[in-house]
């Protein structure tokens, strides 16, 4: 089964954004989930 980053890339192009910036966003989303689930405990 094949993974299509179309949809992504279209998000990407759409938002105006480069590929560093979904980068840093998707870092802190990731922190902010790890965070939140560790204090949750």
């Amino acid at each position: 089964m094949g993974v299509s980053y179309n949809r992504l890339w279209k998000m990407i192009i759409d938002k105006n954004m480069k590929r560093i910036e979904m980068q840093y966003l998707t870092i802190l989303e990731n922190v902010a989930y790890y965070t939140s689930s560790f204090y949750a405990k």
